[in-house]
């Protein structure tokens, strides 16, 4: 045998021996049983066995490219149906929120409360400039959702008529910045303006004041999730200059040149 068949032979024998090796690495991660139609006691994760449940099924979602647990709006269908009961959604906040404090900023509002209702009902994700599209495109701040009870609605709005009254009262005597609640109605006062009678808010009809307590609901959260991150960038950066402030635009400004060029962009997307 030429020294060139003997060097060809055993670079076979090598990349035989690596790919045997890549193989028996492999099905030490595959079940030993194949698809089948029917159901069988076996581990699919066998390999994972020795790890808790929810790193096993994370790390092999890396491995095998596949999700380890259904979509949220799954586990929501099955909360609708019962087959998943409030109770629970209870008992596991109780295990995974341990210190159930009041929110700051938010009256008798918990932790595991706020959890619960994110839990339970979907939540619309998107980019600041996206949810900004929704809320003037839709109906979002001028109905309830399908999915709010006729008791939570009577209660918001119940809630948001009490509020007006004390904070009107107190506006006729403060300065719009001495209170949070005060300034929250002078902004809302000043965006709403065309929409609701200031001066007869006894005879505001069911639909206004459904109007009203929602705006008055996207406001507040508003209000208080840009102090909650103005806080965090403060204390991270806290004498970090901004290079843009001499050219920033004021939030108001910005609100009432979106509220034109949103539409006037959307309608030519249309076409």
């Amino acid at each position: 045998m030429s020294q060139s068949s003997k060097e060809s032979k055993g670079n076979m024998n090598d990349r035989s021996k690596i790919l045997t090796h890549a193989i028996e690495h492999a099905a030490h991660l595959l079940p030993a049983q194949g698809p089948i139609t029917m159901f069988v006691h076996h581990n699919t994760l066998h390999a994972f066995e020795e790890k808790n449940f929810h790193e096993a099924v994370r790390e092999a979602k890396d491995i095998y490219d596949c999700e380890p647990y259904l979509h949220e709006d799954q586990y929501r269908d099955k909360l609708s149906q019962r087959k998943i009961l409030r109770e629970d959604l209870e008992q596991a906040l109780e295990e995974f929120v341990e210190e159930d404090s009041i929110i700051p900023g938010i009256k008798n509002e918990t932790r595991r409360r706020l959890r619960l209702a994110m839990l339970s009902h979907t939540l619309v994700e998107g980019t600041p400039e996206q949810i900004h599209w929704m809320i003037h495109e839709s109906e979002m701040l001028k109905k309830f959702d399908s999915s709010v009870t006729a008791e939570a609605q009577e209660r918001l709005t119940m809630d948001a008529h009490r509020w007006l009254s004390h904070v009107a009262c107190q506006s006729a005597y403060r300065t719009p910045n001495i209170a949070p609640d005060t300034q929250i109605f002078q902004e809302l006062k000043e965006e709403s303006k065309g929409l609701f009678d200031w001066e007869d808010m006894d005879a505001w009809s069911e639909k206004e004041w459904t109007e009203w307590a929602l705006k008055l609901l996207w406001k507040t959260m508003t209000v208080w999730v840009n102090k909650t991150s103005e806080l965090a960038e403060s204390t991270e950066k806290p004498n970090q200059p901004s290079l843009h402030k001499p050219y920033a635009i004021s939030a108001e400004a910005n609100t009432k040149i979106n509220d034109i060029l949103i539409p006037l962009c959307a309608a030519y997307i249309d076409q």
